[in-house]
């Protein structure tokens, strides 16, 4: 979820890795609420991370134990992106006008 404006993070890709090598043990994406579901997962500590265009990368420790066999999360707050740019270079060009004559009287003009 963006903890800015509070909006569910659509089609983010969430894995579980091993905590001892980060290889990727299952894979899914969030659906148009932000919600993911792992199933049939073995006790033991994992690794949950969640990957979305335009946010930071989610690491998250998670153990699953006798005691506690499933988590609910409830919601996983996962801070924009912010890029900062050394420097901006705006290039324009005016935009071209045609020529037209314009034609002036044959008045006589007074330099006085």
């Amino acid at each position: 979820m963006d903890p800015i404006e509070g909006i569910a993070v659509k089609g983010a890709t969430v894995q579980l890795l091993n905590p001892s090598d980060s290889s990727t043990l299952k894979s899914t994406v969030s659906d148009s609420s932000g919600t993911f579901l792992f199933s049939n997962i073995s006790l033991g500590n994992y690794v949950l991370k969640s990957t979305s265009i335009g946010f930071e990368t989610l690491l998250r420790s998670v153990a699953l134990t006798d005691s506690m066999p499933s988590i609910d999360l409830d919601d996983v707050y996962i801070p924009k992106k912010t890029t900062t740019l050394e420097g901006v270079v705006v290039v324009a060009s005016a935009p071209a006008y045609p020529k037209k004559e314009i034609q002036l009287s044959s008045a006589p003009v007074n330099t006085k």
